[in-house]
């Protein structure tokens, strides 16, 4: 619109503030866009980091354990068994292999000879009890289910 203000009608008014208002919602739009935008990015660059942090950390703590007991595999020292598998899967094993019951104690000794990082075993016991594969008779002594 061309004309002067004190000129407009009062519906050519209402028209220009109707598309002032429209062009300023634009702007703050594209701004919150842009910020947004930006926090999303920084979102990205920590987790890259972190990931880095972490990855650097591992290898450090595999270093470490490799100082400790060099002849042990890596995947041995996070849990892992001879065959690959997991810890749950090793608890079983040992369980079957006694034949009746153990205590957490015993098989505690028993994972720790092996060679096998015990300390979620009791995280271990409850999630194979959970799923039905381990039953406790009595406290701190599991058997095999079934």
């Amino acid at each position: 619109m061309d004309k002067p203000i004190h000129e407009m009608t009062s519906q050519e008014l209402f028209e220009l503030a109707k598309s002032r208002k429209s062009e300023e919602a634009q702007i703050a739009r594209k701004e919150f866009r842009d910020e947004l935008n930006s926090l999303r990015q920084e979102r990205r660059d920590l987790e890259k980091e972190y990931k880095r942090s972490i990855s650097a950390i591992e290898k450090q703590i595999d270093a470490i354990r490799e100082k400790m007991s060099p002849d042990m595999p890596i995947e041995r020292r996070r849990g892992r068994s001879n065959n690959g598998g997991s810890i749950s899967q090793t608890v079983l094993e040992t369980l079957q292999a006694a034949g009746g019951q153990m205590s957490t104690t015993e098989l505690h000794e028993v994972l720790t000879q092996a060679g096998l990082d015990t300390a979620n075993l009791s995280q271990t016991l409850s999630y194979l009890k959970r799923q039905e594969r381990v039953v406790s008779p009595a406290r701190a002594v599991y058997q095999l289910a079934g």
